[in-house]
């Protein structure tokens, strides 16, 4: 749809015909057509303006152009004298004063294949003019300027893989715009001189795909966060490319890089719940956490999905040097089962042993910190006090008040939690998620309070059977609260 809003005022009237006739020339009207598309924008502007009010009206006048099957619609909404059309005398070369109103509406019959009267209540009234076409070229046939990559389509291309460098940045936030546009929540991947001092001091470890022409057309990356974790991920191929292998070429680069750098590192990944594709880079991970709702789904280009209005997302975790020992995990009794079947595999291990401790404070301690843009909020606890159901429903409270549709509680997996902790929770409407490593070496416990959002689970949409169970664990304390 194509708009523009101008000022009530006669002297705009061949703005309002010039948006008219270009309209039509972009969708293949001809020159005899053009100039009737002129011709009418005029009529109709200058018909719409003696019901305009010589004062008092500070709205501007609005023209929406739309492209049907055959041609265009135009609508003309405007705040002026409400019109009757039943009313409007017929056009009298004896009274051309009295009647011009007439002989407008007569010409725009005339130029136009419909012609309609809307009553908009208190948004004013709207006149919709309906034109057709000879050589109608709908929107997608359009020609889109060329993106300088070659069609994939015709050729395979040959694709090559390197660990980026500071002078490759440009062309990785190209890619992440020809992938997300504007909607990737990394927002670092956005920023030129944030990701180029990231990758030179060692923070992201970047890997690229090119194309023949040298045109960075996928990434990988891993975003270090101490000597013994890293976040793998950030993966995209340009969507001319996505069949050209070059994901897979981009994996193995990626594993080959940490063998050679950072063999004893413990690596986690994240993928999106609204569509499947992003979840086979998982495979040979062990799933440990659904995080839900954590902010607005991203609009991946040439992917559609059934999803949540918010996205969900995957934690999974992978040993560059084999299996993975976590030592001592400790849980709420409750989740105990649960949990030792998340370590039971050929990535993890750990000894799961249920909390043991007791308040000792009377105060909770804890951080929060809140994303606005996410509406999203973590409350990390310090430690748990006496007081801290109370703690739950006043910070709940506040967050929602300011906004937050999303709240995370996290606590550390050890000894000294108090055994009522779980209960606690869940009485607070938090649910137990599942559990993530942290940057320290330790572990965090996930729960999850929704706020009563509207949330389907069946629409976690899921690549592997055991993340299903997973799903279903949490949908099942869901439903016990709800």
């Amino acid at each position: 749809m194509l708009e523009i809003k101008v000022p009530y005022n006669l002297v705009f009237a061949p703005l309002v015909a010039s948006f008219m006739e270009e309209s039509a020339t972009c969708f293949g009207a001809d020159e005899n057509e053009r100039k009737h598309f002129r011709l009418a924008g005029e009529e109709a502007f200058a018909f719409i303006m003696a019901g305009i009010p010589s004062s008092g009206l500070s709205e501007p006048f609005q023209l929406r152009c739309t492209p049907d099957e055959t041609g265009l619609v135009f609508q003309f909404s405007n705040h002026g004298r409400p019109m009757n059309v039943r009313q409007i005398p017929a056009f009298s070369v004896d009274d051309p004063d009295n009647t011009a109103d007439g002989l407008s509406l007569r010409l725009l019959k005339q130029l136009c294949s419909k012609l309609l009267f809307r009553n908009l209540g208190q948004n004013g009234w709207e006149l919709l003019l309906q034109f057709p076409i000879r050589k109608f070229v709908a929107v997608s046939e359009l020609p889109v300027f060329s993106t300088g990559l070659p069609d994939t389509k015709a050729a395979n291309p040959e694709i090559s893989v390197k660990k980026a460098g500071v002078a490759d940045v440009d062309g990785i936030i190209n890619l992440v715009y020809n992938t997300y546009r504007y909607s990737y929540v990394k927002t670092l991947f956005y920023d030129p001189k944030a990701l180029a001092e990231a990758i030179e001091n060692g923070k992201v470890i970047s890997l690229i795909a090119l194309s023949n022409s040298k045109t960075v057309i996928g990434h990988n990356a891993v975003l270090v966060e101490s000597q013994r974790l890293g976040e793998v991920g950030m993966s995209m191929v340009d969507p001319a490319f996505r069949k050209t292998g070059a994901f897979v070429a981009l994996l193995s680069a990626t594993l080959q890089e940490l063998y050679k750098t950072r063999p004893h590192m413990l690596l986690y990944a994240r993928a999106v719940t609204s569509h499947t594709h992003s979840q086979a880079f998982l495979s040979g991970f062990a799933v440990c956490l659904i995080q839900l709702s954590v902010y607005k789904h991203a609009a991946f280009v040439g992917m559609k999905g059934n999803h949540n209005e918010r996205e969900s997302l995957i934690y999974a975790l992978a040993a560059i040097d084999g299996k993975h020992d976590a030592g001592k995990i400790y849980v709420p009794e409750k989740h105990l089962r649960f949990v030792k079947s998340i370590f039971d595999n050929e990535i993890l291990s750990a000894e799961i042993l249920g909390f043991r401790g007791n308040y000792k404070l009377q105060i909770t301690t804890a951080l929060v910190e809140i994303s606005a843009e996410k509406q999203h909020a973590t409350i990390q606890l310090i430690e748990a006090g006496e007081d801290f159901d109370h703690f739950l429903r006043q910070q709940c409270n506040t967050l929602q008040q300011e906004g937050v549709l999303t709240i995370d509680c996290c606590l550390a997996s050890c000894e000294k939690q108090p055994a009522d902790i779980d209960s606690i929770l869940h009485k607070n409407e938090f649910l137990f998620c599942g559990l993530k490593p942290d940057a320290n070496e330790g572990w965090q416990i996930v729960y999850t309070n929704l706020t009563h959002q509207k949330f389907d689970f069946d629409n976690i949409r899921l690549f592997n059977p055991h993340t299903a169970e997973f799903r279903d664990y949490i949908k099942k304390s869901y439903f016990e609260l709800f």
